[in-house]
């Protein structure tokens, strides 16, 4: 208990004293979820039709056969650890950092315009869909790469300011290194979540929805 108590006051002082860099990341998200969902009114009917005639497929595919849920956690770790490690690679060489608002604008892009495009095909039936299928693993997958985002471009930041002159660069470093491996970990337990619950859920309300 005091373990934790502890480690919370020390990320509460850490983030606190990064307060513009969480706002930028945290806004850059927002920027692309907004761009991501408005973008699905600028899609052509072709495009809208094939999409959703896409979507019908699987679904109908996901009620016969089944999803193979190793296959799920092992592509979703896959993913997840690549983004991560563009976002600390970036981060550690300082100049490369104008990649982690690019890679975080992304996400927010994939995530605005899966839920913008469900609830404009769907309606209520979308935005329902979208709490089972889309919100659950997102809950831990977002916070795990906002959280690495932010930590990875405070650090190139802070570098690229002083010319790689800092003289608290190590423990920066490890500092670093050590919250991107926890943002692994709580991605880790997103992904297990997109691989063994949501397929559960999707199961549970696919046949009411399509």
């Amino acid at each position: 208990m005091f373990f934790a108590g502890r480690a919370g006051e020390v990320l509460g002082g850490y983030f606190g004293r990064r307060l513009a860099v969480v706002a930028l990341v945290l806004l850059l998200f927002l920027l692309g979820v907004v761009t991501g969902a408005v973008s699905v009114r600028t899609m052509e009917q072709s495009q809208v039709d094939e999409v959703a005639a896409y979507l019908e497929t699987f679904f109908q595919g996901f009620q016969s056969q089944g999803i193979q849920r190793s296959v799920v956690f092992r592509d979703s770790v896959l993913a997840t650890t690549k983004t991560l490690f563009v976002i600390l690679l970036a981060g550690l060489s300082a100049y490369g950092i104008i990649a982690i608002p690019l890679v975080v604008f992304f996400r927010g892009f994939v995530v605005g315009f899966t839920v913008g495009f469900l609830v404009y095909e769907m309606a209520v039936r979308g935005l329902f869909f979208a709490l089972v299928a889309v919100l659950p693993q997102n809950l831990l997958l977002i916070p795990a790469i906002l959280m690495a985002g932010v930590v990875c471009f405070a650090f190139g930041l802070t570098q690229w300011r002083t010319r790689f002159r800092d003289p608290d660069a190590p423990y920066s470093f490890w500092g670093t290194l050590i919250l991107t491996i926890c943002a692994w970990f709580v991605a880790l337990v997103g992904s297990a979540v997109e691989a063994y619950l949501t397929p559960l859920l999707v199961g549970l309300f696919s046949g009411k929805l399509f």
